[in-house]
């Protein structure tokens, strides 16, 4: 490969992160905007590797919204709407938001009991 074509290769790339939920898993997840049910599952755990457990985010579903991906997420003992670029953009301490590749799906009861949250 010529450097000319190794250079563009690199500028095509540069900026450009992975998503922390691809594509393909997304449309495995629950749709957010439809009745979970009683006690929802988490299926996915995002965390930030410099933070604790108050800034993990337990993913029950989501849907597109336009090049917006919506997630209803657990965090902190509560549940709410947050768009997966707001933790894909941010970062602290020169890190970002991971996902939990060893994380087991559980219920929000589960959760609640057993992850440490303010309230």
């Amino acid at each position: 490969m010529s450097s000319s074509t190794e250079a563009k290769k690199t500028e095509q790339t540069r900026g450009q992160q992975k998503s922390i939920i691809p594509k393909y898993f997304r449309g495995k997840l629950p749709d957010a905007r439809e009745n979970l049910g009683d006690d929802p599952v988490a299926h996915l755990r995002l965390f930030h590797p410099a933070g604790h457990a108050y800034t993990d985010f337990y993913v029950l579903g989501g849907y597109e919204d336009g090049d917006e991906y919506i997630m209803l997420v657990w965090s902190n003992g509560e549940v709410g709407y947050q768009p997966l670029s707001h933790l894909e953009l941010g970062s602290y301490r020169g890190l970002r938001f991971e996902r939990d590749t060893a994380f087991t799906p559980v219920t929000v009861a589960t959760l609640e009991r057993d992850v440490p949250h303010e309230y």
